[in-house]
């Protein structure tokens, strides 16, 4: 069963994401009212990142052509997801026992867009990068099959003219036993007469 490296990626990706969003929400409440707004300004940033993350794992698992392994990794997206639903109830629990709202959240607003946009365009590159070398193997491996194929033309052909000599030298060798046997015949012939 070949893995989706894709999916892993992605996956693995959003681990990280989860694990420092955890790490965001634990000290969310040990900080003060100044430090609090700028970490739940950035909480939000990580947080739509993961989403993102999540649906780029939805859409690799929906892009599966064998039907077991887009089922594994279905039930692998349902995971990050419920993780994700945990992380987001969380946020929330965290701010409503703040004491006043996070100052910003409207401008920040097309900054997480644009983390997320600038994350979304890496990871294209990224992809992009990986067609790139994918689509240069598989030139590779056609010129290296076309060799080969010209090649094993080559030896069919010489196999050919070997065979065609043989039958020849095979021909050559049955008249010769014709002759030496109708010499025979011929000398057994004069001898016992």
């Amino acid at each position: 069963m070949s893995e989706n490296r894709l999916f892993t990626d992605y996956e693995n990706d959003f681990k990280c994401k989860a694990a420092n969003i955890k790490l965001m929400l634990s000290y969310q409440n040990q900080s003060t009212n100044e430090i609090q707004d700028d970490a739940q300004i950035k909480l939000d940033l990580e947080l739509r990142a993961a989403e993102a993350i999540v649906k780029a794992l939805e859409l690799e698992a929906q892009s599966e052509q064998l039907v077991s392994q887009r089922a594994a990794l279905q039930k692998r997206t349902l995971a990050c997801k419920s993780t994700l639903s945990t992380l987001f109830q969380q946020r929330s629990s965290v701010a409503s026992s703040s004491a006043h709202p996070p100052r910003g959240m409207t401008a920040s607003t097309s900054d997480i867009h644009k983390k997320t946009l600038y994350s979304a365009t890496q990871r294209l590159e990224s992809s992009n990068n990986r067609l790139a070398v994918a689509a240069q193997g598989i030139q590779e491996a056609q010129v290296c099959a076309a060799a080969t194929l010209e090649e094993l033309q080559r030896q069919r052909q010489v196999l050919l003219k070997s065979m065609t000599t043989l039958a020849s030298a095979k021909s050559n060798v049955d008249k010769a036993g014709s002759n030496l046997k109708v010499m025979n015949q011929r000398a057994n012939w004069f001898f016992w007469k």
